[in-house]
């Protein structure tokens, strides 16, 4: 899964973007922090099912909900 910062601000020198990919019961299972504009985690060795993704940028959170399959 690849997490695009959709404003571009972490490539300009802003701060980083936060993102944590959560289990359906909540508990985190992947964390990554990119400051590069994008990131990458990596869902393979998951279990297929639905997980919740966050991403924090300062005092902005989005959640979005990722299906996993394989």
């Amino acid at each position: 899964m690849t997490v695009t910062e959709p404003d571009g601000s972490a490539r300009r020198g802003g701060p980083a973007f936060q993102v944590t990919l959560y289990t359906g019961q909540g508990r985190p299972v992947r964390q990554a922090e990119a400051s590069a504009g994008h990131v990458l985690l990596s869902t393979a060795a998951l279990p297929a099912g639905l997980y919740q993704v966050q991403v924090r940028l300062g005092s902005q959170v989005l959640r979005r909900q990722l299906s996993v399959q394989h």
